[in-house]
């Protein structure tokens, strides 16, 4: 065989052998297209399975970084950055300005996905910062990085902490005019001073649905709330504020105060119940006298409470046994059985009764001690009326003695057989 006729067959060799491969390679494509349309079913699926592949080969970064708020301390040295949580975040990484270099210069790398808070602690009082953020993903050892949040400015003058209202509740002021006597409700607030303060807001709302409205700002640490109406709740809150460059620098509102006015006359009653606690000397120093006479001692009778509180409050309006309606004093009293007859006797302290009428302003400036209750008592026992009833002989006797506002009030009542 010649060496042309042996290339030529060589030749044709390597073409058979090439075509087979191409044929093979073929099949091998098709199969395996076959193959992926088998596992994923149709279009969607099979880019569904793509998509994930590329998620494993190259990892999704996190999400852009949105910074709440930067708040400064009263201090005015520390300032709070805070941001939200972004999802897959392993980290953060917090970035200030540095003027004189004119670039921003990483400060911390917040190493928790789950802390969204940054101090800066290297700040000073009244200058201008400026921040950014930004998040990490770690992947393989390598951080991941986000986009970079807006930047946000602060100028770090001193905020007023958030500060309490210590004290806020009802109250009720009395008017004397000659004989004329009325009582108006307000609610009394105070709170301590605040560092950085210049002064205070107030708000109040009506109710727990009821829209905030500011009512006073005041450089006080009390405030007297005079337009209020009973049977009404009522909530207050206050926050200071600093004044610099004609801008207010607020602190966050206290937690609402919550304060329920009553009406006058029952805030006047349950005021009357609590000072009554101290009134019972005046049971004793009335039995001693008693004692002298012979006579056993009166009784405390819880009955009789009711109707003295009532006529303690009315004393106040009208010292008189008749009641500012124009009934007799024993009408206070008609819960009692009918078979109790009702003896009243009342007594202002401090003076006696003629100076009362010359001078009522008396009436305000007196507190009731034991010389003064004896005293009064032996008032009593000089008026004819009165004697009979403190040194009732009868059986079946109860005694109830109150105050309120400056007046004792002895009630004495005889129950019939």
């Amino acid at each position: 065989m010649s060496a042309r006729k042996a290339r030529d067959m060589e030749d044709n060799m390597k073409m058979r052998t090439m075509k087979l491969l191409s044929v093979v390679l073929i099949v091998g494509i098709l199969l395996a297209c076959a193959g992926t349309l088998m596992a994923y079913g149709d279009e969607a699926e099979t880019q569904k399975a793509a998509d994930r592949i590329s998620e494993e080969v190259t990892p999704t970064r996190p999400g852009k970084v949105k910074i709440s708020a930067i708040k400064i301390n009263s201090t005015g040295k520390i300032a709070a950055i805070t941001w939200k949580r972004v999802n897959q975040a392993d980290g953060y990484v917090v970035y200030r300005y540095n003027a004189s270099k004119k670039k921003y210069e990483k400060i911390s790398t917040v190493t928790k996905g789950t802390t969204v808070i940054f101090k800066d602690k290297k700040v000073k009082r009244y200058r201008t910062y400026k921040y950014k953020v930004r998040a990490y993903k770690d992947v393989d050892g390598q951080k991941l990085y986000g986009s970079y949040s807006k930047i946000k400015s602060v100028k770090c003058v001193p905020t007023p902490a958030k500060g309490s209202v210590k004290n806020a509740k009802q109250e009720v002021t009395k008017k004397t005019s000659g004989y004329n006597i009325s009582y108006t409700s307000s609610v009394k607030l105070t709170w301590k001073k605040l560092r950085s303060a210049d002064k205070y807001v107030i708000y109040r709302r009506t109710g727990t649905s009821g829209k905030w409205t500011k009512i006073i700002t005041t450089e006080k640490t009390s405030y007297q709330d005079k337009n209020v109406k009973q049977d009404k709740i009522y909530y207050y809150r206050m926050r200071a504020y600093k004044r610099y460059g004609g801008k207010n620098y607020y602190g966050d509102c206290s937690t609402p105060n919550k304060v329920k006015v009553i009406k006058t006359d029952d805030f006047l009653l349950k005021k009357y119940n609590a000072e009554a606690k101290t009134v019972p000397t005046a049971l004793k120093i009335i039995n001693e006298y008693r004692a002298q006479y012979g006579l056993e001692p009166y009784k405390w009778d819880s009955r009789l409470e009711r109707g003295a509180l009532i006529r303690a409050k009315e004393l106040t309006y009208s010292f008189s046994h008749t009641r500012p309606n124009g009934l007799n004093s024993s009408t206070a009293y008609t819960y009692l059985p009918e078979s109790a007859d009702v003896g009243e006797a009342a007594i202002v302290s401090g003076a006696s009764m003629e100076d009362f009428y010359t001078n009522p302003k008396l009436f305000n400036n007196y507190s009731i001690t034991n010389a003064t209750i004896r005293r009064r008592v032996e008032l009593c026992i000089k008026s004819p009326g009165h004697r009979v009833a403190i040194l009732c002989e009868q059986p079946n006797t109860g005694v109830c003695v109150t105050q309120c506002l400056g007046n004792l009030v002895i009630v004495i009542s005889e129950y019939g057989e």
